[in-house]
């Protein structure tokens, strides 16, 4: 990460050696000013602010989370409060807790047993047609070049049959 964060810094560490290697395939090649600005036939690019900016942008909250927290405190299960509120059991916490409630209030009479058994029905048929395509696309490619082959004799026969 420092050697990264070294190359953006300092781009010219970089692209000066590259510059001259590629020069005989690209004549027009990329060049470097003093500030750190790349320049080539496609545009400009300045590396060094990218990278203090990012810097600046992680290195700022990680200061003053090291400075402001310097005592860090462990955090145990119920010390977590949602919305002024503390989870009474650990199932209560995970996102998935109760994650259709709203869908079936709102929907009501929808997510009876009707629907859940026509839901049932839809994945049972879902599983026997991938099943059967499974029985059919094996992953084996001497399978796949009988299919091939079958459907050229089928093609050939048929097309010879319209002529």
């Amino acid at each position: 990460m420092g050697l990264l964060m070294a190359f953006s810094s300092f781009p010219h560490l970089f692209v000066e050696p590259m510059s001259q290697i590629t020069a005989a395939w690209f004549p027009e090649g990329m060049a470097i000013d003093s500030a750190g600005t790349i320049t080539n036939s496609f545009g400009y690019w300045n590396g060094s602010w990218v990278m203090y900016v990012t810097i600046g942008v992680f290195a700022a909250p990680l200061l003053w989370l090291l400075i402001v927290m310097r005592r860090p405190q462990k955090v145990k299960q119920f010390n977590i409060v949602f919305a002024a509120e503390r989870p009474d059991r650990p199932e209560t916490t995970h996102y998935a807790y109760n994650f259709f409630a709203p869908y079936r209030k709102a929907l009501g009479f929808l997510g009876g047993p009707a629907v859940e058994n026509v839901w049932k029905g839809v994945a049972g048929l879902t599983e026997t047609l991938s099943s059967s395509f499974r029985r059919i696309y094996t992953g084996n490619g001497q399978t796949y070049m009988i299919h091939i082959i079958l459907l050229l004799t089928l093609s050939y026969f048929v097309m010879r049959g319209l002529s």
